[in-house]
């Protein structure tokens, strides 16, 4: 099934929020022509919600980067493959971000966690830049004790160094 994607860019109309979800725009086709339409034509975009796929990332990163009014970012990838590149997302992040962005929330599952190299490379790359106010939400039943302590110590790390401001865990 092909989806219609229509922003009529005559209207006076700005889109400052979007929340766009894999399982309604499952085509990658689908999902780059909608990243394209927005960042071409919404550049007023304060707030975005969205699952990443690897083979999205170049959009991924042009939506970041003519998105300049973006404070929030929210990353859901609990329903994503295995197989997810967080490395990439976290460079992305680092070089791409407008500078208002600060507030960020990660959604992961546990077989997601990421790997705490690149969380923390992000982070200390994050550096000189506004702190961020960080939410992580872990859809998981069995959390896994021992990265759970590893991500807190890195957290607090940083929230020390004053790069987060203030963090959140949610569990489900």
């Amino acid at each position: 099934m092909q989806t219609q994607i229509c922003i009529n860019e005559s209207a006076n109309v700005q889109l400052i929020t979007i929340s766009i979800r894999n399982d309604i725009f499952n085509n990658l086709d689908d999902i780059r022509r909608l990243t394209q339409t927005l960042y071409q034509n919404c550049p007023n975009l304060r707030y975005i919600k969205l699952q990443i796929r690897d083979n999205v990332l170049t959009e991924f990163e042009r939506l970041l980067a003519n998105s300049q009014h973006l404070d929030g970012l929210v990353i859901d990838n609990e329903d994503n493959e295995r197989g997810f590149n967080y490395k990439d997302v976290y460079e992305i992040l680092t070089r791409s971000s407008p500078l208002n962005l600060s507030k960020f929330e990660f959604v992961f599952e546990e077989r997601l966690m990421p790997n705490l190299k690149f969380l923390e490379s992000f982070l200390n790359n994050w550096k000189d830049r506004q702190p961020i106010l960080l939410q992580i939400s872990l859809n998981c039943i069995n959390k896994n004790q021992s990265d759970m302590k590893r991500l807190k110590l890195l957290i607090l790390k940083y929230k020390r160094e004053g790069i987060i401001k203030k963090i959140d865990f949610k569990f489900a």
